[in-house]
């Protein structure tokens, strides 16, 4: 009896595709006759459970096409454009006098042992007059009396390279 209610259920859970042919291939409801005549010849009982399980209209749904996922967004970076911090406050009021040197560094960076970085610096030589101005980048120098390093195109703008030293006052 098992055999025969698995024989009645395998349309309905195993139908048969449309699209094939040929003699091996079964087509739905073949083994719902073959097996609700057995069951009829050998128990009139079983029909009428056999009919309750008769496969079902079979109904086809279709899926719903595959979505495209939106692209993420890109993080948005911001820059913000600050200012240097604020120069330590200075008894001197922001200037200082000593002695000056170059070294080698890119046009327009100076080195300060405690100026922060990005500060703009006057760089005054006392002996003649002539100025310029850099921009705080680097740290020194660490030699005592000594306040600047002047990279060689600023230097060269307010003394003689070959002087090597120079009396300086700066301002920032």
């Amino acid at each position: 009896m098992n055999l025969l209610v698995t024989v009645v259920l395998l349309p309905a859970v195993f139908p048969a595709r449309a699209s094939r042919s040929g003699p091996d291939s079964v087509r739905a409801g073949t083994f719902d006759t073959v097996a609700v005549s057995a069951v009829a010849l050998a128990d009139p009982r079983l029909e009428q459970a056999i009919d309750t399980l008769a496969p079902l209209p079979t109904t086809t749904t279709v899926a719903p096409p595959p979505t495209t996922l939106a692209p993420r967004p890109r993080p948005t970076t911001t820059t913000s454009t600050t200012r240097p911090p604020a120069p330590p406050t200075d008894p001197n009021g922001g200037t200082q006098e000593g002695k000056g040197t170059w070294y080698h560094q890119q046009s327009g960076i100076c080195a300060h042992r405690t100026l922060p970085f990005g500060t703009v610096v006057t760089v005054v030589n006392t002996r003649n007059g002539r100025s310029t101005r850099c921009t705080v980048g680097d740290r020194g120098p660490f030699v005592a009396g000594y306040i600047i390093d002047l990279a060689p195109e600023q230097f060269d703008q307010i003394s003689a390279r070959s002087a090597g030293v120079f009396p300086a006052k700066i301002s920032w």
